[in-house]
């Protein structure tokens, strides 16, 4: 069985699930959550997860992203 594939949302890059990190954030203050998914080198870019947040947010706010435990999740 192949692995999970996914996109990071600040590069582009497409790597295992389990080499992301994936986060939650609740864009329309209802109880759905939208995920993405950022790799080990874009993490650590604010600046640029800000402005990807920006599309869908009008304040983004990054303290209000929680980090998801990846392991025992399933799509």
């Amino acid at each position: 069985m192949s692995e999970p594939i996914r996109m990071c949302v600040i590069c582009r890059g497409r790597f295992a699930k389990r080499e992301l990190h994936a986060f939650l954030q609740n864009f329309k203050n209802i109880s759905s959550n939208r995920q993405f998914y950022i790799c080990d080198g874009c993490i650590n870019q604010k600046e640029k997860i800000s402005k990807y947040l920006s599309k869908f947010a009008s304040s983004a706010d990054l303290g209000h992203i929680k980090e998801r435990v990846l392991n025992g999740c399933s799509d």
